[in-house]
């Protein structure tokens, strides 16, 4: 039987460095950068969020209000009914997204389908106060 040894030979580049460790050494380059860009995503999206948070609970606040004034009336209840509609396909959207993936990702926010209901949710939020506040001029 003839005796082999198994040598680990190294491939160098032109200028003489290790083709490997380079490689290494850009891959945790790499890995630093795209977590300090991930980082850097994850605060604005929460700061963005954050707003948007506010904005939605101000309109939803003011709603509320409005529609349990006038509850009895008519026009407000049919634009609570076509909301409470949307917000149950949004909930419909948002069950369907966690089954299927079992989790939600930063692209399901921005999905049209899902920026469409969200729009004509705060539309309708901003047709109650404009109907509540003419009723309450109207009753003055």
């Amino acid at each position: 039987m003839a005796d082999t040894k198994h040598t680990n030979t190294k491939i160098k580049s032109s200028t003489g460095e290790d083709i490997g460790e380079s490689a290494k050494k850009a891959g945790e380059k790499a890995t630093e950068l795209t977590d300090i860009v991930v980082d850097k995503l994850k605060k604005g999206l929460s700061q963005a969020f954050e707003a948007g948070a506010k904005v939605v609970d101000e309109l939803s606040q003011a709603t509320q209000e409005y529609a349990e004034k006038y509850k009895t009336e008519s026009e407000i209840k049919k634009l609570k009914g076509k909301k409470d509609l949307l917000l149950t396909q949004l909930g419909h959207s948002i069950l369907k997204c966690h089954r299927e993936k079992g989790k939600f990702t930063e692209t399901f926010f921005g999905e049209k389908k899902v920026i469409d209901q969200f729009n004509q949710i705060e539309n309708l939020d901003k047709e109650i106060i404009m109907t509540g506040k003419r009723l309450d001029k109207a009753k003055k």
